[in-house]
């Protein structure tokens, strides 16, 4: 059964990732005013795969009924691993055999070991392309999903959400998907428990509309008052209360069409591939490598304008790639 407000979710989940990772592209300069713009904008668009890993828990829970672990499994590949392994291609290459990658997250001694190892270290990693960690990751739910099938099974896990969350907090955000699976494991088991009671769910979360959003709000707050990071666990939690909101919103104005939303939702998929390839492209064109913010002083305005850049320009390459190709770009770029 569709569900057009998870499908829209989906968008807006995509939309945040593209806004935060664009926000990186911009120079914010030493000024304290442009720096804290730019946390508070990291605060509240960062961590966009609170939004993905809990609408696939969602979805996973929806779709229980006609469940066959292998059928599963190769549509997931299909669709998810194989646009993931042919669109990582240029950019492992590049870090491969074009750049030397530096960041968090990249082992001192990674250049000292043979091309093919390098190869499998971005492709396991993700390491290669800012968001494609999540594919490793959620990879993991995959494989695991006999699992959540069981706990669905025994609905009483689902009271144990507020313990299992600590975890999430013993185990903050970091490099590894390994890591990163333990961390967002909580988050899948919420979008699960979310869509068993989804009625109950969106008429609660409606009504309650007004407490979810000052508790976002206050989080928000919180975060960027006291906390000299983001994506800490009150980042976390910001999250957990604004999914909540949006599909309950979402839902609640079903009828109307927002056409742009479920349009977007339709290629959203291939945004997130492509983003990062337009954000480097920019970078090089005007800075001459894939590293360097662009010579532009980050503010609102700006922020907007270049985060729209980025979006037009992955519609663009995405309408041309189904014009080519296709029903198969969904599985070249995951936009069928």
């Amino acid at each position: 059964m569709y569900l057009k407000y998870i499908n829209q979710f989906r968008a807006i989940a995509t939309l945040f990732v593209v806004f935060n990772h664009c926000i990186h592209g911009l120079q914010w300069g030493a000024s304290y005013d442009n720096l804290e713009m730019s946390r508070f904008m990291k605060i509240v668009f960062s961590n966009g795969a609170f939004f993905f890993v809990f609408i696939a828990g969602f979805i996973f829970q929806h779709l229980l009924f006609k469940f066959d672990f292998r059928k599963y499994l190769v549509s997931r590949f299909l669709l998810v691993i194989l646009p993931y392994l042919i669109i990582s291609v240029p950019a492992v290459v590049a870090w491969t055999f074009l750049y030397q990658k530096s960041a968090y997250g990249i082992p001192h001694d990674l250049y000292s070991n043979p091309w093919w190892y390098r190869v499998g270290f971005y492709y396991l990693t993700g390491q290669h392309m800012a968001p494609l960690w999540f594919i490793p990751m959620i990879a993991m739910f995959y494989v695991l999903s006999p699992l959540f099938r069981l706990i669905d099974r025994f609905p009483i896990v689902y009271l144990s959400i507020p313990l299992l969350m600590i975890i999430s907090y013993e185990y903050p955000r970091t490099w590894s998907p390994w890591w990163q699976f333990i961390h967002f494991f909580p988050v899948y088991i919420i979008g699960m428990c979310a869509s068993r009671y989804k009625e109950f769910v969106l008429d609660w979360s409606y009504r309650l509309r007004y407490l979810l959003f000052a508790m976002f709000v206050g989080f928000v707050a919180y975060e960027l008052l006291e906390m000299r990071t983001v994506q800490s666990f009150f980042n976390y939690m910001n999250k957990f209360f604004l999914s909540f909101l949006i599909i309950a919103l979402l839902a609640h104005y079903k009828d109307r069409p927002f056409r742009w939303l479920t349009w977007f939702a339709a290629i959203n998929f291939s945004v997130f591939f492509l983003h990062t390839y337009a954000n480097a492209g920019l970078k090089i064109i005007f800075t001459g490598g894939p590293a360097q913010s662009l010579p532009i002083l980050g503010n609102l305005f700006y922020q907007i304008i270049y985060f729209s850049v980025v979006v037009a320009l992955c519609i663009g390459v995405t309408l041309l790639v189904k014009k080519v190709i296709g029903k198969y770009s969904k599985y070249v770029i995951g936009a069928g």
